[in-house]
């Protein structure tokens, strides 16, 4: 059985599709979804506004091989604003996004033709962009780290 062929855009454009239809499992702030902001003009937005930012893809000397596509890597960052909320009160919510934007990741592999299974892991680094000189205000910025599997067809 030959499995699909997909590009790294392809990629982008589902989890993009895939992350506006998660639904939060933090208590708090359910009612405010996922929303894609393109070229990083997240900060000072509303809660879980996002940009992805694929790294560039690199052919896996691991992965598949074979007549019809090569597997390659791909590092995405779910680059994320918590804007309008306190930066301590952003950072609990931050684990439990993470926790459902790996789900997103987990189920590429059977929503996306051509996506391999992805590493169980991914890591967080959060930052407040545009705190005051004393700490307060600002926002809080997670960048959520994920790597992405699939076979590409051959260039």
């Amino acid at each position: 059985m030959s499995i699909p062929t997909t590009t790294a855009s392809a990629i982008v454009d589902e989890l993009v599709t895939q992350i506006h239809a998660i639904t939060p499992t933090h208590a708090s702030y359910q009612e405010r979804t996922w929303n894609h902001a393109e070229d990083f003009q997240i900060a000072g937005s509303d809660v879980r506004t996002f940009d992805l930012v694929a790294l560039p893809e690199t052919a896996d000397p691991d992965g598949i091989h074979g007549a019809d596509g090569i597997g390659y890597t791909m590092p995405i960052q779910v680059v994320t604003s918590y804007g309008g909320l306190n930066p301590t009160e952003a950072r609990r919510l931050v684990g439990a996004d993470g926790a459902d934007l790996r789900r997103v990741f987990e189920l590429l592999y059977s929503t996306h033709d051509g996506a391999l299974p992805v590493p169980d892991t991914y890591e967080i680094d959060a930052d407040v962009l545009g705190a005051d000189e004393d700490g307060s205000g600002g926002t809080l910025v997670a960048v959520f780290n994920f790597l992405v599997r699939f076979k590409h067809s051959d260039p």
